[in-house]
């Protein structure tokens, strides 16, 4: 899976109506959106957020399922 900048940087090439793929500068185009793409994240400010995902993650006083609910939020957001 990739990652949530990858993920924002090939939507905003779509948006442009670009193909994300096609070389530019050697490398795919969608690659040349990737500073708009962190600056979306940044103003985001989900760091709060995955701190939240990882207490829950790793709190064995929390059911399994919600734990595992957690983890898998995490793992879209690493890009795993």
């Amino acid at each position: 899976m990739a990652t949530p900048e990858e993920r924002i940087a090939r939507a905003l090439c779509r948006k442009e109506g670009l193909p994300e793929n096609t070389k530019f500068e050697g490398q795919p185009m969608w690659r040349s959106f990737l500073g708009e793409a962190q600056a979306a994240l940044d103003a985001a400010d989900i760091g709060p957020l995955l701190d939240v995902l990882k207490t829950v993650a790793n709190d064995a006083s929390v059911s399994q399922t919600l734990r595992n609910t957690a983890r898998k939020a995490m793992a879209r957001y690493d890009g795993v």
